[in-house]
C-alpha cells in the first residue's frame, strides 16, 4: 500500500529527527567547555541561544509530525474498525 509506503518513511524521517536531538543533547559538555574556552563570552552564548533555538524548531518539528502520525494512526485503527464490523 501507498500509505505503508508513506507511514514508513514519516517513520524514517522522525528517527532521523530523533538521533539529531540525541547527538545534540550527548554535547552539553562540549557546550560547557566552549563557553569556558572562549573569552569573549557574548559570542559563546549568542550561540548557545542560536543553537537552544535550533533544538526548539526541532523539537517543534518533531511534534507536528507526530500529530500527523497519531491522526494517520487513528484513521487506520478507524477503517480497521470499519471492516471488522461490515464483516469484510
Amino acid at each position: 500500500m501507498n500509505t505503508d509506503k508513506d507511514l514508513s518513511r514519516e517513520i524514517r524521517t522522525l528517527e532521523d529527527k530523533v538521533e539529531a536531538l540525541e547527538e545534540i543533547s550527548d554535547r552539553p559538555s562540549d557546550l560547557g567547555n566552549h563557553v569556558s574556552v572562549n573569552s569573549e563570552g557574548l559570542g559563546s552564548l549568542s550561540q548557545i541561544m542560536n543553537r537552544i533555538n535550533a533544538v526548539q524548531t526541532l523539537v517543534d518539528q518533531i511534534e507536528v509530525e507526530i500529530d500527523k502520525l497519531e491522526m494517520r494512526v487513528s484513521a487506520i485503527e478507524h477503517m480497521g474498525f470499519r471492516l471488522r464490523t461490515s464483516g469484510q
